[in-house]
């Protein structure tokens, strides 16, 4: 085979850098985000390469830090802090409070599994949160708990047969509302013990709704009913009203069908805000009612509200009229988003990679964004990872960066003034060797500029070539950003430590970059995505850091999509490890839990009238598998619905039968994203033995997990 898209003799890439530390960003208006002006590069703040080596296991038992919920009189953070057990063979959470100071850290919570989403009461004197407990040998669904902040025991208040999601307090503290999908019937527990186990497909499932428990008594009120679902809400600052999206169904698929609605609590009635056919999430009232933000990725056209683009922020009228799209030109992905007060929104928003917080004005006849957060020489580099706002006082948000999985932050909104609350991963930096990361941007094929970060290897000596492992990131709507890739799906400082470059480029399809960047995929998934990869290790060939013989690629989901696809196309690569990758994309369509995301990659569905079926042959990569000839391993979980077992089979068999090495890994009872420490650390095993072997001809001996005496410890 020809390996279409091995470089010619001679070719060059071009590989553009900046400077080897970032500077201070002043706050700007988003004008000067527009163009796409990122720092070129960034390098560790300090050196943390003179640690021990970092292994699978103690890769796995990184602690992490998220769910940042700041006090209602802006003194405290409640946060959750989750490690590995592994003799509960999984990572647990637990709830803990620091002051805004960083004085004062205590554990909160210590069930026997994991407790989560904690939410303060008005008055900040206690606090509700979700817990699954054991009845018997089975893990009950998530139910409601509160627990004192000066402490004592939590008390269950809610006892459902299904999971709640989604607390919210009243404004009185007398009550919480919640979602919950809606118990079954006598007779339909009947129906499923004599079915033997036969069910609905795709799920067994029931219509979820708005529901509202009273705190101390526990008596539980249905706020809605109907065929629908409610998806998400919002209540409105006097109780009064709730702002929701609602579907025909529980489902992902029906994602396309959700609508914005406002829901009148005493009347029971529901005035519709949006009527088009693109998903809408995250409805926020504004503090005055009078309007209602929510996230769609769309843009208006002239024929109305268009699909598949970065997703954006939009405002309508609680009485009624046309929605507007805030920050229609802002290159950039809308995250997450809060009211500070009825004329401004903060919002947190994806640039590549990093995210970073934007306080978006309403005042005028348009929408103006200001960043707040960006590099500066306290943070050189870094990314924000989700905030929490309270008007009147400030926001918690958690920050990563390369040598750094996330710790809090907290600010004062106006002037906005940031500090670091924590810093929970001293030790991580003091015992281990971690990466250096730089960002760096090369041309693709076609002259656009593509970005991604390189980790060095551990040591590393100018001059000299190393073997390179590329990390295709999954979505492919998404992008990987400055924060410490120390996972099952990453662990990079696993590969430095093993003296690899690793390379994470951001390709096309992604979010960050705009969406002309984004929406490169519509009408052909791979047009160039993979181009943009193999120009970015061209550059590191051209620059003199890799060996081009001594290459490998990996990716998970989308990532996997990728390295199926690379397999098919290029000899260029030594080794490959596919992770719930699709082969086949007339048969993924049916087969997977959602298509609404799909259908515009390949211009309709594969079996309407005159269907797009070149599209989708020409894209998938098991019709090409004759020309393959990369080992290639693959992997996926038995359960998974999103990418479906069935694609890795087809993959497997035909790669097979053309004389590929390769193997097939199944993870039983698995679904998207393996949950299992064991089978996280059997992941990590299998493709490090895979890579090492086929790169550089060495054996890896298997890491072990830990004895039942050395298991829970964690590593911070």
């Amino acid at each position: 085979m020809t390996a279409r898209h091995r470089p010619a003799a001679g070719a060059t890439a071009v590989l553009l850098v900046g400077t080897a530390l970032l500077t201070s960003t002043p706050m700007r208006p988003v004008a000067a985000q527009t163009g796409g002006a990122i720092p070129r590069v960034a390098a560790l703040a300090r050196d943390s390469t003179a640690g021990e080596p970092l292994d699978p296991v103690h890769a796995l038992e990184i602690e992490s830090v998220g769910a940042p919920r700041l006090a209602p009189d802006g003194t405290r953070i409640l946060f959750t802090r989750a490690r590995a057990d592994w003799r509960a063979d999984r990572q647990v959470s637990h709830i803990w409070s620091v002051r805004i100071d960083g004085t004062d850290l205590r554990q909160m919570t210590n069930g026997p599994s994991s407790e989560r989403e904690p939410r303060w009461s008005p008055d900040g004197r206690r606090f509700a949160f979700l817990a699954s407990r054991k009845q018997g040998q089975e893990e009950a669904p998530a139910q409601l708990w509160v627990m004192p902040l000066d402490g004592g025991e939590a008390r269950q208040i809610t006892h459902r047969s299904t999971a709640i999601a989604a607390p919210v307090w009243s404004a009185d503290g007398s009550s919480i509302f919640f979602l919950a999908e809606e118990e079954p019937t006598p007779q339909e527990r009947q129906l499923k013990r004599d079915a033997g186990g036969a069910h609905r497909f795709p799920r067994e499932w029931k219509q979820r709704h708005l529901f509202r428990v009273h705190v101390d008594t526990g008596e539980q009120e249905q706020l809605t009913e109907g065929e629908f679902s409610v998806w998400a809400f919002d209540l409105s600052a006097d109780g009064s009203t709730v702002a929701l999206t609602r579907g025909p169904t529980p489902l992902l698929d029906d994602i396309a069908a959700v609508e914005v609605y406002l829901y009148e609590l005493e009347s029971r009635r529901f005035r519709r805000l949006t009527d088009d056919d693109v998903p809408q999430t995250d409805p926020a009232l504004s503090p005055d009612g009078s309007r209602v933000a929510y996230l769609a990725d769309a843009l208006p056209t002239r024929a109305g509200l268009d699909f598949y683009y970065e997703s954006n922020l939009f405002v309508a009228p609680a009485d009624g009229g046309a929605a507007r799209v805030l920050l229609p030109a802002m290159r950039g992905d809308v995250e997450a988003f809060a009211w500070r007060d009825s004329d401004t929104l903060v919002a947190q928003i994806n640039l590549g990679v990093h995210s970073e917080l934007f306080r978006i004005d309403l005042a005028g006849d348009a929408a103006e964004a200001t960043q707040l957060t960006g590099w500066n020489e306290q943070l050189p580099t870094g990314s924000i990872e989700g905030f929490h706002l309270v008007r009147g006082f400030g926001l918690a948000y958690r920050r990563g960066a390369p040598d750094d999985p996330g710790d809090l932050w907290y600010a004062v909104s106006e002037p906005f003034d940031a500090r670091r609350v924590t810093d929970l991963h001293d030790a991580l930096r003091e015992r281990w060797a971690l990466p250096r990361a730089e960002v760096i941007r090369w041309r693709s094929s076609d002259g656009a500029e593509i970005e991604g970060i390189l980790w060095y290897p551990i040591p590393y000596e100018e001059g000299t070539r190393y073997p390179l492992v590329v990390q295709i990131h999954g979505g492919p709507a998404s992008s990987v950003q400055l924060t410490l890739p120390a996972s099952w799906g990453s662990y990079v400082p696993v590969w430095a430590s093993l003296g690899y470059f690793v390379l994470q480029p951001n390709y096309r399809g992604g979010v960050g970059y705009g969406d002309a960047f984004l929406r490169d995929m519509v009408g052909g998934y791979f047009r160039h995505a993979d181009d943009d990869v193999y120009r970015g290790v061209d550059a590191l060939v051209e620059r003199g850091l890799v060996d081009a013989d001594r290459t490998a690629i990996m990716g998970w989901s989308a990532g996997g999509h990728m390295t199926n696809w690379v397999v098919t196309q290029t000899d260029r690569f030594a080794a490959a490890s596919s992770g719930a990758g699709a082969a086949n994309w007339t048969s993924m369509y049916a087969q997977s839990d959602v298509r609404v995301y799909r259908t515009p990659w390949f211009g309709g569905t594969p079996w309407q009238a005159a269907a797009p079926l070149a599209a989708y042959l020409e894209n998938s990569p098991v019709f090409y598998a004759h020309q393959a000839k990369t080992p290639t391993l693959i992997l996926v979980g038995q359960e998974d619905r999103r990418v479906p077992m069935a694609q890795s089979i087809e993959m497997y068999r035909a790669l097979h039968h053309a004389g590929v090495e390769t193997e097939l890994v199944v993870f039983p009872g698995e679904p998207h994203g393996l949950q299992r420490l064991r089978h996280r650390l059997h992941k990590i095993n299998v493709e490090l033995a895979w890579i090492e072997r086929h790169v550089r001809g060495a054996e890896w001996r298997f890491a072990k997990p830990p004895s039942e005496e050395e298991s829970g410890e964690g590593v911070s």
